[in-house]
């Protein structure tokens, strides 16, 4: 499959994106708080934290997958 330089640079900010929400999300997950610039505690800030976090991965990983299925279909049409 040819990539082109746009299509990479697409690929890897999603990825970067993706990489940095997770761990993110993970971490306030575990620490049982909101990670947003400072720890805190309030459980409802800590959930609309990690309810965005999950989202954002998942836009990102469908990104990606739009990314790459589109280059596929260029190449085989």
């Amino acid at each position: 499959m040819i990539m082109y330089a746009r299509d990479v640079a697409e690929i890897l900010g999603f990825s970067v994106l993706v990489g940095f929400t997770l761990v993110v999300t993970v971490l306030a997950v575990l620490a049982q708080g909101a990670l947003i610039h400072f720890y805190e505690p309030n459980k409802l800030v800590w959930a609309i934290e990690v309810i965005l976090g999950i989202y954002g991965v998942t836009i990102g990983i469908i990104k990606i997958k739009e990314t790459v299925e589109k280059k596929g279909q260029k190449v085989t049409a």
